[in-house]
């Protein structure tokens, strides 16, 4: 399985998804710990917004993604290609893929997606479930 984590600086957990433009990949080893095995830093119209999600993509390969906030046409966009979309409130990279993994085998369902934006980040038609991201 591979995780990509949204990490603006590849420290931190980031939002915004759709406009993404870095993120952390993590493989599961045989053991079922994850380990960081490579890094995507896109171009701006690489995005996942900019491309709206037409056309292969370097994302693809991915089993999941996870974010600190994500608008529904996002995860809709994911969901079509075959990756999960999942919100995380940790800031640690590493952690949320671990807390990803825990609540999985839990069989905890995922957070659902939220810019987390409190409405003032976005342009006109681009707000939560009315996303372009």
């Amino acid at each position: 399985m591979r995780i990509a984590v949204t990490s603006q600086d590849f420290q931190t957990v980031s939002g915004h998804a759709g406009r993404a433009r870095r993120f952390l990949i993590y493989e599961l080893a045989a053991d079922g710990a994850p380990t960081e095995c490579a890094r995507l830093d896109l171009d701006e119209d690489q995005t996942i917004h900019a491309t709206q999600g037409v056309g292969a993509h370097p994302i693809d390969g991915v089993n999941v993604i996870l974010s600190a906030g994500f608008g529904a046409h996002f995860a809709q966009v994911m969901a079509q290609r075959g990756i999960q979309a999942v919100a995380t409130d940790k800031q640690d990279p590493a952690e949320a893929v671990r807390d990803f993994l825990v609540r999985r085998a839990a069989g905890m369902p995922s957070p659902e997606g939220n810019c987390g934006c409190g409405g003032g980040c976005h342009g006109e038609g681009e707000h939560h479930h009315e996303a372009t991201h």
